[in-house]
């Protein structure tokens, strides 16, 4: 927190006193400061949308554009130049506009059009990178696929699902590939007589960016394709901002990557209680009598004390009663058993504690 705050402040202090004129010692002060300072932010365990981190943020672009300004005023490309021309000391500034990309695209705002603007303006950023790095015929390795993203654009094909998924597995073993040299060889900055190093390192650096551009090219355009779809597009700016003024930020939620992270962190909640004890019975209770009284034809007794109604003895007698002198088969049938039953069963004949 301290050493963030401190960075804030030394960048802050770089931009108000620094020469807007030629002056390559101010320069490169405020660009290594503000990739110190965006550096400090991405390794930060604070919220996206703390304060103090979303100042970071905005000190952290209106640097950057300050370094633009002062790079097109000191004259340090031209764009009939090759990478091998390039001045060691300069090569570093083409990842100015990938670095503004990235940081735009971390700026919080509760307003959809404001957001759907910086992630444009992310997009223009680092297209700009990737045909400057183009220009200069660095990593063709790596814009090979900056190369068929555009093709498939000018032509509206889609991708081959295979061959994509492929192309990001292997972007993502050369961009750690890139972290591994860039730790190796980030000493060589201490020590300027190593300039064949310093250079080598800058251009590890520059393909790394390379990847994150075109990485976060196609998440920027997910997500334009997502605002698109939100009815508060159509709003006009000042009601959203009167509606969403007070609105608290939404929780993080975990997108579990195996299924111990599923059960540890309960993925779809499946021990949550969704009825009582009670409910789940009485819910059971109702499906058995409706199963019942589907499967049964005929209104019978049981079909009466099932629905809740009951009858008394007496009224159960009298029925029964009636059905014999019907000579009701079903009823005489059970009269019978039940008289061949008492016969061969007295009463008290059941229940002797084994006595004989």
């Amino acid at each position: 927190m301290a050493e963030l705050s401190l960075a804030i402040d030394s960048v802050k202090h770089l931009i108000f006193d620094s020469d807007d004129e030629k002056n390559d010692t101010e320069l490169s002060k405020l660009f290594d400061s503000c990739l110190r300072l965006r550096e400090l932010m991405e390794d930060s365990s604070l919220p996206s949308n703390d304060n103090e981190l979303q100042e970071g943020v905005h000190v952290c672009i209106k640097g950057l554009e300050k370094c633009t300004f002062m790079v097109n005023e000191l004259g340090l490309f031209s764009s009939n130049e090759t990478a091998d021309e390039l001045q060691t000391s300069s090569i570093k500034y083409l990842i100015l506009p990938a670095a503004l990309g990235c940081l735009n695209l971390t700026v919080q705002s509760i307003d959809l059009l404001e957001r759907k603007e910086y992630v444009e303006k992310a997009e223009i950023y680092f297209r700009d990178f990737l045909f400057r790095c183009a220009n200069y015929e660095l990593c063709e390795t790596s814009l090979r696929y900056f190369k068929e993203i555009l093709d498939c654009e000018t032509s509206e094909k889609r991708p081959d699902p295979q061959s994509l998924r492929e192309q990001k597995i292997q972007q993502y073993k050369r961009k750690k590939e890139l972290e591994e040299k860039e730790k190796a060889l980030k000493p060589a900055l201490e020590k300027p007589e190593c300039e064949e190093a310093i250079r080598e390192y800058y251009f590890v650096l520059l393909e790394k960016w390379i990847l994150i551009s075109i990485e976060e090219l196609e998440n920027s355009k997910r997500e334009k394709d997502i605002l698109k779809n939100f009815p508060l597009n159509e709003m006009p700016r000042d009601d959203k901002h009167n509606r969403k003024a007070d609105t608290k930020p939404l929780k993080p939620f975990i997108i579990t990557k195996n299924e111990i992270q599923k059960k540890v962190f309960g993925l779809g909640y499946p021990s949550v209680p969704v009825m009582t004890i009670d409910d789940f019975y009485r819910q059971r209770f109702e499906k058995m009598v409706e199963e019942h009284k589907q499967n049964t034809t005929g209104q019978s007794l049981q079909d009466a004390a099932l629905s809740g109604r009951g009858l008394d003895k007496e009224t159960e007698d009298i029925q029964k009663e009636e059905l014999l002198d019907k000579d009701d088969p079903t009823e005489l049938k059970r009269a019978r058993q039940w008289d061949d039953w008492k016969d061969d069963n007295p009463r008290g004949s059941g229940n002797r504690m084994n006595k004989g």
